[in-house]
């Protein structure tokens, strides 16, 4: 893989593997349609609860519509969608960096406490 490929997102465009991108895009998407709505249940009560509400809640919808267009794409393969899910797909690696650097962080903490 040349360096300039590496940051792209790589879309599938045999028959099947756009099948399984959009039964595991779906039911990824209907997930995060899901925890959303366990979300909505949840009262934050501290100034932190706020935040990590707010983080939680803004993951999960990018995750959910990253999913939703990832199927929509497997179905109908539409150059937009295409350029979306290309410009959108570093933002998502963002927040994987982000989540998994909190949880590394968070655990560092929660050995260094005990």
């Amino acid at each position: 893989m040349r360096p300039d490929e590496i940051d792209h997102l790589f879309l599938p465009r045999s028959f099947r593997e756009r099948f399984w991108l959009v039964i595991l895009g779906g039911g990824f998407a209907a997930f995060m349609v899901f925890i959303e709505s366990l979300m909505f249940q949840w009262r934050a009560s501290g100034i932190l609860e706020h935040v990590l509400h707010f983080l939680a809640d803004e993951t999960f919808i990018t995750f959910g519509l990253f999913a939703a267009m990832a199927c929509l794409w497997g179905l109908c393969t539409p150059r937009w969608i295409e350029s979306f899910l290309d410009r959108s797909f570093k933002r998502v690696l963002r927040v994987i960096t982000v989540i998994a650097f909190a949880s590394v962080l968070s655990v560092l903490l929660f050995l260094w406490s005990h």
